[in-house]
């Protein structure tokens, strides 16, 4: 991914930290150890309210986090790092290995996440491979220019 790593505005984060990479690794695991508390309460919250119940959800004053993150910033298993547990992972760039695709989700996303993959027409045929050799299978979500004009 090509993005600055940063951490967007939240209920218990400053403004916007940003860099993450270059923080220390003591502020970097606090900010990381904060997004993975912030989600997973979120989570329990939104499990506990069904799709009707939704405005619930909100008047409750929940936030959003979101966390912007290089590959080099990804939490790591090797060193015991819990994965950040989000619902959604927007992959802007997407990676061309399989490997690099697969530990991106299963350092990112919780169990029932949802993987949205930005791509081009000449990264089609990129997905279509990690989609073959992932065992995944990887479904089309069509856009209509028409709808969003």
């Amino acid at each position: 991914m090509s993005l600055m790593p940063s951490v967007l505005p939240s209920q218990t984060s400053p403004l916007c930290q940003r860099h993450l990479c270059d923080q220390a690794e003591a502020e970097r695991a606090s900010i990381l150890e904060n997004f993975r508390q912030e989600t997973t309460q979120w989570n329990k919250t939104a499990k506990a309210t069904n799709i009707a119940e939704s405005s619930k959800l909100e008047s409750t004053g929940s936030k959003i986090s979101i966390i912007v993150a290089t590959d080099a910033c990804l939490p790591q298993a090797a060193m015991a790092e819990a994965p950040l547990m989000a619902r959604v992972l927007i992959n802007y760039e997407l990676p061309t290995k399989k490997e690099a695709y697969l530990r991106r989700m299963s350092t990112c996303l919780a169990a029932d996440g949802i993987v949205i993959n930005m791509v081009v027409g000449c990264e089609v045929v990129t997905l279509k491979a990690l989609e073959e050799n992932s065992g995944l299978l990887i479904a089309e979500m069509p856009i209509h220019v028409s709808e969003i004009l």
